[in-house]
């Protein structure tokens, strides 16, 4: 019995002073922690307001999530993030020598109106392919686009502003939209 005291009592000291894998996690101005910031009760809103978004959606724009972006796809910004906060849409264009990408995160209220608005997108998209492992759902469009439900959020990775072939791989916009959807989906809190 002691010894599980003593076990149970290491780990919740571990967790207080764990450090994130990823730096999109802790690097946001005013971050206290993922965890904490955007847990929500089941049907509760995400933690944005009408003044802003959650820090989770700012994470698309953040540094952190700039510099594992490029790293990812092998290729830098030509130009600065200007992320924009509209309708409950933040979002940035990545905007690189040979082509553009749009992030865009939309926060709901409930898990009832992210579905809605997620099956809106996919009903959009004609016939979709679907993505596994990323978010609660995903998929990508004709122009291989990505959109990924998570928790209250929608993320839309907007690629057909991309050439056929992109970055020092030569990526494929379907393939440049995933990589940079899984940066995103292992920033975002629960992953």
């Amino acid at each position: 019995m002691k010894s599980a005291v003593v076990r149970l009592i290491l780990v919740v000291l571990l967790s207080a002073f764990a450090v994130p894998v990823s730096g999109c996690d802790a690097h946001v101005p005013g971050r206290v922690s993922a965890a904490a910031s955007d847990a929500t009760e089941p049907g509760a809103p995400a933690t944005s307001s009408m003044d802003g978004p959650s820090d989770s959606a700012r994470m698309v724009c953040a540094e952190e999530a700039q510099q594992e972006i490029e790293a990812a796809l092998g290729v830098h910004l030509s130009e600065p993030l200007a992320p924009t906060w509209l309708d409950y849409v933040y979002s940035c264009r990545y905007v690189f020598p040979t082509g553009v990408i749009v992030l865009a995160v939309k926060e709901l209220p409930d898990a009832a109106s992210t579905l809605a608005y997620f099956m809106l997108l996919q009903n959009k998209a004609g016939q979709p392919v679907w993505l596994e492992d990323l978010g609660e759902a995903a998929f990508a469009g004709p122009d291989g686009s990505a959109v990924v439900r998570k928790d209250f959020k929608v993320l839309q990775v907007d690629v057909s502003g991309l050439p056929d072939k992109f970055g020092q791989s030569s990526l494929t916009r379907a393939e440049a939209a995933r990589q940079v959807a899984i940066v995103i989906m292992e920033c975002w809190p629960g992953g």
